[in-house]
């Protein structure tokens, strides 16, 4: 899943302190989603979740992934998404990964990212 967030009156230089709670699609014979997040293409967080309740998904995103006007795209990478009715969980047999419950983000002060080649 992808959110598009305007980001309007961010000062240069400034990053991003992501505080989000989700819960996993979790049940008999899918016990464990792992979730990656992409902040405008890059990787900045991965989780393994394998407990029916909300779990704690924070993170920094680097000043220097994000465009002072632009908007931010986080995309959420779930591995291995499943439906509800497959681990007997519900009749709903819409493919599921997490159900986000909450998610903030607040400016902060943070260092560059740095290439996986250093």
């Amino acid at each position: 899943a992808e959110l598009r967030l305007p980001l309007h009156g961010l000062r240069a230089g400034r990053g991003l302190a992501m505080q989000a709670r989700a819960r996993p699609m979790v049940g008999p014979g899918h016990e464990k989603v792992a979730v990656t997040l992409l902040a405008n293409g890059r990787t900045v967080g991965s989780w393994s979740l394998d407990e029916a309740r909300a779990t704690d998904l924070d993170c920094t995103i680097a000043a220097d992934l994000l465009e002072p006007h632009g908007p931010l795209a986080l995309e959420f990478r779930i591995d291995r998404p499943c439906a509800p009715r497959s681990i007997g969980l519900s009749a709903d047999a819409r493919t599921l990964g997490i159900l986000l419950v909450s998610l903030t983000l607040r400016a902060v002060a943070t260092q560059p990212l740095r290439q996986a080649d250093e």
